[in-house]
């Protein structure tokens, strides 16, 4: 099907296009009403090593002695808050926001936290949590590891975001599957439409083409007079015979 006849079909079903768009419409405005959107809150953490980690009479700046192992540590740490244990443990105190734990690509030991969720408090909370099991945890590890006090390393929180920031991506999406949906949906019932009442339009042809044109109708038409034609015939020829038996007579 060509684009012009495409665009035929739809403007001849307008009323199923209209009522189409205005029901797509309402379902939009329904996403953008009750789709609630999810809410993010971020932070973030250094690892760092105390000043006199390089020596009690060469005291160094901790954002100066970032080590390799720093960073494998921090490795360690964004894994095992991660898993089931710590997921389960954080949602059984009430901090069930869906959260992660990355560190930051070519930035040292710095680990990237955030929590999504529907509930702007919630995910507040569970990144707070998220942050305070980051720092239990390193200092767990590193009491297994029997790491000597003066190396021992810190999660020292950087920034964290004092309000959970709006995504507006769930609700956009929601949004753009109502819209999607509902003009396919609307596409899908014009051309629908269309084609039943050409069909209906050709059974209809069909059914009214027998009584305008049936041979066997245009074949009695066709020798009523061949019929009529020779009763005169065999009746002239009746009144010949008995005209010169009259005049006999």
């Amino acid at each position: 099907m060509h684009l012009t006849d495409a665009l035929t079909v739809l403007l001849r079903r307008w009323v199923v296009v209209l009522l189409g768009v205005l029901l797509t419409g309402g379902a939009c405005y329904a996403v953008v009403k009750y789709v609630e959107p999810d809410y993010q809150a971020s932070g973030q953490m250094l690892l760092l090593l105390p000043p006199e980690a390089s020596g009690d009479s060469t005291p160094t700046s901790p954002f100066l002695n970032f080590q390799t192992g720093m960073t494998t540590a921090g490795s360690l740490i964004a894994g095992r808050v991660a898993t089931k244990d710590a997921q389960r443990a954080l949602a059984e105190a009430g901090n069930d926001a869906e959260y992660a734990v990355a560190l930051a690509p070519d930035a040292g030991p710095l680990l990237l936290i955030t929590a999504k969720d529907k509930d702007p408090e919630v995910a507040l909370k569970t990144r707070d949590a998220v942050m305070s099991r980051i720092a239990t945890d390193l200092a767990d590890i590193q009491v297994t590891a029997r790491v000597p006090k003066r190396q021992l390393i810190t999660a020292q929180i950087t920034s964290t975001s004092e309000h959970a920031e709006v995504l507006p991506g769930s609700r956009m999406r929601a949004l753009a599957g109502a819209a999607g949906a509902g003009l396919l949906l609307t596409l899908l019932l014009a051309f629908g439409t269309d084609r039943l009442a050409n069909l209906r339009r050709e059974r209809r042809a069909r059914a009214a083409k027998p009584e305008h044109g049936d041979p066997e109708s245009t074949d009695d038409r066709d020798s009523a007079p061949a019929s009529t034609r020779s009763r005169m015939r065999v009746a002239g020829k009746q009144k010949g015979a008995d005209g010169p038996s009259a005049m006999a007579s």
